[in-house]
């Protein structure tokens, strides 16, 4: 197990989570009993705009990681519940190997975007890491949606490190539809200066911009277009808005999901990693400054 040894870098994390909760207006703290339980997999349903019986937090395994120790919390303004969020601790490799125990961070939602509240529950949840002497946090996402890509590689400073085409398989709720949920993994470090990024810092850059770099997936005529590149840097583009996209011309969301699978698997399997996405939605994918680590 990988263990924070210097007590100062825990002050430090614990500090963060709580000026950022005290900038959101809440208060982050973890959740426990059955009503607590109930009224957080009823919050993640509504974020998620599906029945609480397909909620992406069910009571019962949110009952059974919170009995065994594991991750869940609420972000509370008052007495109303605004947020919360959920994760597994794992061995990332064997023991004998000189395995890392992680958090894999499952759900985070608000019922508020753009409030502060998703910030506030991630540093809460690096926080709670660090003192557990967690190594890093992984966590998937839609490479497909700008703003949460922004969130995470931009605010928080993770790292893409893994594609997996159709992750979680048909979900068909009020923000992915029919479409195949390939997800990207992130691994963001509880140890602050071994973070890509800072907490607010934008690293939105205009990308496409920079010399060194190849775009390989690009937009001709409306449509993504994948090239093959063996460029130590690699610029990616986005949709507008791939949840609107996936509403009004589903074939052309399709389109998109392949291409993005086939530019970001083709980087990654060359050693890239993702770092930054620009205002505008360019991915940059180069190579990692230190070992790549595993999810």
């Amino acid at each position: 197990m990988s263990v924070v040894h210097d007590p100062s870098l825990l002050v430090v994390t614990d500090a963060e989570a709580t000026a950022a909760a005290h900038a959101a207006g809440v208060e982050v703290r973890p959740v426990g009993g059955h009503r607590e339980l109930r009224r957080v997999s009823e919050l993640l349903a509504e974020v998620w705009r599906v029945p609480l019986d397909r909620s992406p937090g069910p009571v019962n395994i949110l009952t059974a990681i919170a009995d065994t120790g594991g991750y869940v919390a609420g972000a509370y303004r008052g007495s109303e519940l605004v947020g919360a969020s959920f994760g597994l601790t794992y061995l990332d490799g064997a023991v004998a190997a000189g395995g890392e125990a992680c958090l894999r961070s499952q759900v985070t939602g608000a019922v508020e975007r753009g409030t502060g509240i998703g910030a506030a529950l991630k540093l809460d949840q690096r926080a709670w890491a660090a003192r557990r002497g967690l190594a890093r946090i992984t966590w998937t996402f839609d490479p497909l949606v700008r703003a949460n890509a922004r969130f995470n590689l931009g605010r928080l400073g993770a790292r893409i490190v893994r594609h997996v085409p159709d992750f979680y398989g048909d979900l068909d709720d009020g923000v992915n539809g029919r479409s195949p949920t390939d997800r990207c993994v992130v691994s963001w470090s509880t140890v602050p200066e071994d973070r890509s990024g800072r907490v607010g810092d934008d690293l939105g850059v205009d990308v496409p911009a920079d010399a060194s770099a190849v775009v390989v997936l690009d937009v001709v005529d409306g449509v993504p277009q994948v090239e093959a590149s063996d460029a130590a840097v690699r610029l990616v583009a986005t949709p507008d808005d791939i949840v609107l996209l996936r509403t009004v011309d589903p074939d052309l969301a399709l389109r998109w999901t392949d291409a993005m699978s086939r530019a970001i698997g083709a980087a990654l399997a060359d050693g890239l990693e993702g770092r930054s996405i620009s205002d505008t939605g360019w991915y940059r994918f180069c190579r990692p400054s230190r070992p790549a680590a595993r999810d």
